[in-house]
C-alpha cells in the first residue's frame, strides 16, 4: 500500500496540470434566417494566471460550410482588440476535429486576437461575433473551441483547449430539427454509490457481468481504482478521521437493479488492520512500489480476466510502465480466490515518444455473451496517446476466448485488415477519454460513449457500424451539473454499462475529482465528490438513423434482410437492391448523419412490388444532394437494416 500521504502528493501532481480556461456564457440565436446577420456573445474565463509570456488568443466556431465570418472582437479589464480570421489555425483545429465528425456540410473558421497579453489573476474576456448565414436551410449544432496561439494546445482537450458544443440553430423555417438525444439523471444508480461508512467513494468504476452475458446477469463484479475507506458524516458530508485511500477495491450487486440491500463493497486489510488494496504488483517486470490502475474485464466459465495498468511510482504525475492480467476467481462468500497475475505484451511505445495499451475497454462479441450479433470474438480497445499534444485515441484488437492468453494470437486492426502487429493498429477517432466503453446495440450498430477531450463536463457518444468504425458524427448528450455544484471540479472517464441497462435506456457512469487550483485534500473533508455519477440515454434515438425497439429481437430475425448498394461510393447515382424474405410491405428511406430525411418520395411504407430501387443524388425537395456519408434504411413491420453510402462530387 502506498501512504496516503505521498498519494496525495501524486494526485497533485496531475491537477496542477489541468489548468487552462473555459467558457462561461454562450449567446447564440437558436434560430436565424437565410443570408442573415448573426451575432454571437461569448464570455470566456483563464484562471491560470500567466505573468511574462504574452500569447495571442485562438477562437474556432464550428458553423455551416455556406457561414461567412464578417467580425469580431474582444475586451477585457486590461486590454482589447480585433479578432482576425486564421487559416493557418482553421487547418490547425480541422486536424484535432475534423468538421466532418461533428455533421456533414460544416466547417471551422478559426480567430486570432490581433495581439498577445498577459495578466496577473484570473481574467474574463467577452467576445463580440459577428457572422453571416448562407442559404442552406436545415439544422445544424455549432461549436466553439478555445486556447492560447501556443503548438500542441489545441489538440489538448478540455484543459488547454476547452470546446463547446452542442449550440442548435435552425436556419430558415422549412425543416423540422431533431437533434440528438440528452442524457437523464440516474439518480438512484448514483446514490448507490454515495456511502457513509466503509467504502466511502473511488474512482474508475467498471461492471463486468460474472455471468458472461452482455444483456443480463444475476451478479456484476464492479471493480474499482482509488479508493477512500472511512466514515462520512450523513448530514453534513464531512469525512470522519481517520479516512484511508487504497489503491483498488470491488463491490458485487445481485441483479441488476441498484438497491443497497443488494450490494456489498470490499476491501482488503493488513496485518494491523488498516485498510490495503487487494491487487498489488507482484510480476518479473514490477517495480517496488508499483501500483495498478484497474481496467476493464470479463467472465470466462466462471474466471474473471482483469487487466490493470501498471504504474510507476517513481515517475510522477503519470507514468504507465505496462498492462498486467490479473487473474481469479469468486467464491461463494465473493472472496477473491485463486489470484495469479502476468505481464502481458498490451503496452507499445513507438520511437516518437507514443504509446498505445489495451484493456480500457471490452466489448465481447461471442455467443457466450449473449450479443445480437456474435462472431466469436473478444474486442480489446485500446488508448493511444500522443506525446506531443497529449491527446488520445481509440484503437482496437481482438481476441478469442481459447486465445485470450496467446497473445501471439491478437490481431491489430490496421485500417483496412487485421495484422499481428500491435504497431501497425490504425487510430479509429480522436479525443477519446482514457477510460470509455464501445458496446454493441443491435446488428451493425455499435456505440462509443467516452469523455469529450478526456477530462470535462461533457459527456459524448460516436457510433460505428462494425467494431473497427469508422465512428460517425460527435454527440455531446451531458453536461456535468457537479461544475455548477463544486468549486474547482473535474468530470471524466465516461462508459456504459450495457448489461445493467434497460431495454431502452442506455446507463452511463463518469468520475468528479477536483480540478483547477484544487486541493486534493479536499476529499479528505469532503465525502459526496469523489463518486461516480449516473446518467442514461434512450437507445431508440442514439443513432442519427433511429433505433427500432425490435433491435433487441434474437438475431435470427435479423439474418434474412440484406442491401446491396453499388457502386458505392458514387457520383452520380447508386443503385440499391433489397435480399432476402422481407416481405411485402416496407419502407426505404435515405438519410443524411445527422439523421434527417433526404429522399424517400417513391419509398413511402407502399406495396412494393419490387426490390431494385435507383438513387441519382437528389433530395425530396429537387435540391442535388451535397457531397458526404449517407445512410440507406429498410425497415418492416418486424425488420430493419441500414447501409452507409458515400456520394463523391
Amino acid at each position: 500500500m502506498i501512504p496516503s500521504y505521498d498519494k496525495i502528493l501524486f494526485f497533485a501532481s496531475i491537477l496542477i496540470l489541468l489548468g487552462g480556461c473555459y467558457f462561461d456564457e454562450i449567446y447564440q440565436p437558436e434560430n436565424v434566417d437565410v443570408n442573415e446577420s448573426v451575432s454571437i456573445q461569448i464570455n470566456i474565463v483563464d484562471n491560470v494566471p500567466e505573468t511574462t509570456n504574452p500569447h495571442r488568443g485562438i477562437l474556432s466556431v464550428l458553423v455551416p460550410e455556406d457561414w461567412e465570418f464578417i467580425s469580431g472582437s474582444y475586451t477585457s479589464t486590461n486590454f482589447s482588440g480585433t479578432l482576425l480570421q486564421s487559416y493557418i489555425w482553421t487547418d490547425s483545429t480541422e486536424s484535432c476535429y475534423p468538421a466532418s465528425s461533428f455533421g456533414s456540410s460544416m466547417k471551422w473558421i478559426a480567430l486570432i486576437s490581433d495581439s498577445g497579453y498577459t495578466y496577473e489573476n484570473e481574467i474574463s474576456v467577452s467576445i463580440e461575433l459577428n457572422l453571416e448565414s448562407g442559404i442552406t436551410e436545415g439544422c445544424f449544432a455549432l461549436a466553439y473551441l478555445t486556447t492560447k496561439a501556443t503548438p500542441n494546445l489545441i489538440c489538448s482537450g478540455n484543459s488547454f483547449a476547452p470546446l463547446s458544443y452542442p449550440h442548435h440553430v435552425q436556419v430558415g423555417s422549412g425543416t423540422d430539427c431533431n437533434f440528438p438525444p440528452q442524457g437523464t439523471h440516474e439518480s438512484q444508480w448514483s446514490e448507490l454509490f454515495h456511502r457513509y461508512t466503509g467504502w466511502s467513494g473511488a474512482d474508475g468504476i467498471y461492471s463486468i457481468p460474472l455471468s458472461g452475458s452482455e444483456s443480463y446477469s444475476e451478479k456484476t463484479l464492479f471493480v474499482f481504482s482509488d479508493t477512500f475507506i472511512g466514515d462520512v458524516d450523513s448530514v453534513t458530508n464531512q469525512r470522519i478521521s481517520p479516512t484511508y485511500m487504497v489503491n483498488n477495491t470491488y463491490a458485487i450487486l445481485d441483479g441488476n437493479e441498484p438497491d443497497n440491500n443488494n450490494i456489498q463493497f470490499y476491501y482488503d486489510l493488513d496485518n494491523d488492520s488498516i485498510p490495503t488494496s487487494f491487487f498489488i504488483p507482484n510480476t518479473p517486470e514490477s517495480e517496488p512500489e508499483d501500483w495498478y490502475w484497474l481496467m476493464d474485464g470479463i467472465s470466462i466459465n466462471e474466471t474473471i480476466y482483469l487487466y490493470a495498468l501498471r504504474m510507476d511510482y517513481d515517475v510522477p504525475p503519470f507514468s504507465v510502465d505496462g498492462v498486467a492480467l490479473i487473474k481469479f476467481q469468486l467464491d461463494e462468500e465473493n472472496q477473491l480466490s485463486a489470484i495469479e497475475q502476468y505481464d502481458t505484451p498490451l503496452f507499445y511505445q513507438y520511437d516518437n515518444g507514443d504509446y498505445v495499451w489495451y484493456g480500457q475497454a471490452i466489448m465481447p462479441l461471442t455467443n457466450s455473451s449473449e450479443v445480437l450479433a456474435p462472431d466469436d470474438y473478444i474486442y480489446f480497445y485500446g488508448v493511444y496517446n500522443s506525446s506531443s499534444s497529449n491527446m488520445k485515441y481509440m484503437t482496437v484488437s481482438r481476441t478469442q476466448e481459447n486465445t485470450i492468453e496467446d497473445y501471439n494470437s491478437w490481431e491489430f486492426w490496421d485500417g483496412s485488415e487485421w495484422t499481428l502487429d500491435i504497431s501497425d493498429a490504425e487510430l479509429l477517432t480522436q479525443q477519446i477519454s482514457p477510460e470509455f466503453s464501445v458496446t454493441q446495440i443491435d446488428l451493425g450498430n455499435y456505440i462509443a460513449i467516452f469523455q469529450q477531450g478526456g477530462v470535462g463536463r461533457s459527456v459524448a457518444y460516436r457510433t460505428a457500424n462494425s467494431p473497427t468504425g469508422p465512428f460517425d458524427l460527435f454527440n455531446i448528450i451531458w453536461d456535468a451539473p457537479e461544475y455548477n455544484e463544486f468549486d474547482d471540479v473535474s468530470a471524466y472517464n465516461a462508459k456504459a454499462h450495457p448489461h445493467l441497462s434497460s431495454p431502452d435506456r442506455l446507463l452511463i457512469s463518469y468520475n468528479v475529482n477536483t480540478n483547477i487550483g484544487g486541493d486534493f485534500w479536499y476529499h479528505f473533508e469532503r465525502g459526496d465528490l469523489y463518486r461516480p455519477r449516473f446518467i442514461s440515454i434512450p437507445v431508440d434515438d442514439v443513432f442519427s438513423l433511429k433505433v427500432e425497439p425490435e433491435s433487441f429481437l434474437p438475431k435470427q430475425n435479423q439474418a434474412n434482410i440484406s442491401i446491396s448498394c453499388f457502386p458505392n461510393p458514387f457520383n452520380n447515382s447508386i443503385k440499391i437492391e433489397v435480399g432476402g424474405n422481407v416481405g411485402d410491405r416496407y419502407n426505404i428511406g435515405i438519410y443524411d448523419i445527422m439523421g434527417r430525411t433526404v429522399f424517400n418520395d417513391f419509398y413511402n411504407n407502399k406495396t412494393l412490388s419490387f426490390k431494385t430501387f435507383k438513387w441519382e443524388g437528389i433530395r425530396n425537395n429537387g435540391s442535388s444532394a451535397g457531397a458526404g456519408v449517407y445512410f440507406v434504411k429498410l425497415k418492416s413491420s418486424e425488420k430493419f437494416l441500414t447501409k452507409k453510402i458515400i456520394l463523391l462530387k
